[in-house]
């Protein structure tokens, strides 16, 4: 009986053993193998003098990293951030790393559609050209709410909002094209339960995220279709995992835990992100 027992018990042992492997150490085997084969800068020479970004969400993590290369490259940079008076902290920082002083900074909230709309009829009025526009800005993991304007937030955020002010920004792009367009995407958007007739609808924290970002590839898609022919091309950016703070507002601290343990541990920093397929958008 003791032997039985004990067969028993090693058996156990090795199925745990087994079942943890598979569950936790090949995932995390994998996730390193994909971190190297997508971390590293693109080094290229190219120049960008006389041309004009827009970089939303340049004040912080990968947008910052994102808007101080092209200032490297001799750009016209226009960082366009919620909080001005972080952009004007990334503006000097920008400028003296550099020492490109061709940075500006606007108030851009892409959770409200009226300073989606004031924002363009600046960029209209006071810009004589737009040759890049580069969509960083954006919202991580958060509970369901609605913006004043009626819109699920990470939708509006995500989403919506760059749509709007792509459209609204193309008779200056046109005007001096080729331009590109371009997103930032994110290897999360696998993971989503996207079904049309459930936007707006209340959703998961995790699973509104990820819906949004394969929404914006879908829209990346129509729009690069729509705009054949014009000298405007649209494109998506995956960064790779990126150590950024996306799930700061999760109020479950084992998803926290979790998710903080394999950025810390397995993400690239946000200079690697912001480098990273830099091609795409020079």
């Amino acid at each position: 009986m003791g032997v039985i027992v004990n067969f028993v018990i090693t058996a156990l042992k090795y199925t745990l053993f087994n079942i943890y492997f598979l569950i936790v150490v090949i995932p995390l085997i994998l996730l390193r193998e994909y971190n190297r084969r997508t971390v590293g800068k693109l080094v290229t020479q190219k120049r960008l003098d006389g041309k004009t970004v827009i970089v939303t969400g340049g004040n912080t993590g990968i947008g910052y990293e994102t808007a101080k290369e092209l200032a490297y490259r001799g750009a016209r940079v226009i960082l366009a951030c919620k909080n001005v008076g972080s952009g004007y902290l990334a503006k000097n920082a920008i400028i003296k790393e550099t020492r490109n002083d061709d940075v500006e900074v606007y108030r851009l909230d892409l959770s409200s559609l009226r300073s989606i709309r004031i924002f363009a009829r600046e960029m209209i009025d006071k810009e004589r050209r737009l040759d890049i526009l580069i969509f960083v800005g954006g919202i991580g993991f958060i509970k369901h709410k609605e913006t004043s304007d009626k819109i699920p937030l990470t939708w509006q955020v995500n989403c919506i909002s760059s749509f709007l002010l792509s459209n609204l920004l193309l008779d200056l792009m046109k005007k001096t094209a080729p331009g590109k367009i371009i997103f930032i995407s994110s290897v999360l958007h696998h993971l989503r339960c996207f079904k049309v007739e459930n936007i707006g609808k209340p959703c998961n924290a995790i699973s509104s995220y990820c819906n949004t970002k394969f929404a914006t590839i879908l829209m990346a898609n129509y729009m690069a279709r729509k705009l054949e022919g014009t000298g405007i091309t649209v494109n998506t950016v995956n960064p790779g995992l990126v150590n950024v703070p996306i799930i700061r507002r999760v109020q479950n601290s084992l998803i926290q835990f979790i998710f903080q343990f394999i950025m810390e541990n397995y993400g690239k920093s946000a200079e690697e992100g912001g480098s990273n397929n830099f091609d795409s958008r020079s």
